[in-house]
């Protein structure tokens, strides 16, 4: 009865000592997943704000991030790399019917990519808001589009901190 009690005190010293150790691993784990699913929906939400803008840095940025933050999400890297092999395959030589087909591809393929990483991220969007459900902007009249484009510049170029 006494080894009993003494084995049950020394239980108790360990679990003592060792409870802020464990606390402290199982905070660092849930710190971990937490920044993970944070940085995919970074990723994620700078794709769909720049999917009618493919050539933006931002969107470039975005998709090249995707091999990292997504390595172990299958759906979304298979869906990565079939985007990415079709924008790298583009027919230099090919004649423009070729060439329309590829680009009339894209958004297809980057709506796929999307809806993998919504799915993983838990949202359901529907393929139609994923491949035109981007707002993009037309100057009213043709004469606006020069002091639009001059306004864009001028705000890339001197970012406000609002």
């Amino acid at each position: 009865m006494h080894n009993e009690a003494a084995v049950f005190d020394w239980l108790n010293v360990i679990a003592i000592l060792l409870s802020p150790l464990i606390a402290l691993q199982v905070q660092k784990i849930l710190d971990n997943l937490s920044n993970n699913k944070r940085r995919k929906e970074e990723i994620f939400n700078i794709i769909m704000e720049t999917r009618a803008q493919p050539l933006s840095f931002e969107h470039v940025r975005a998709l090249n991030k995707i091999d990292i933050a997504f390595c172990k999400d299958k759906d979304v890297t298979r869906s990565w790399n079939t985007y990415r092999d079709h924008l790298n395959s583009y027919p230099k030589e090919a004649g423009e019917a070729e060439q329309k087909i590829w680009v009339d591809k894209i958004p297809e393929k980057l709506a796929r990519l999307l809806s993998a990483m919504s799915k993983l991220l838990g949202y359901d969007f529907e393929e139609t808001l994923l491949i035109k459900g981007a707002y993009i902007p037309v100057a009213p009249i043709p004469e606006l589009a020069p002091v639009i484009i001059t306004n864009d510049l001028f705000i890339m170029i001197f970012p406000c901190d609002n």
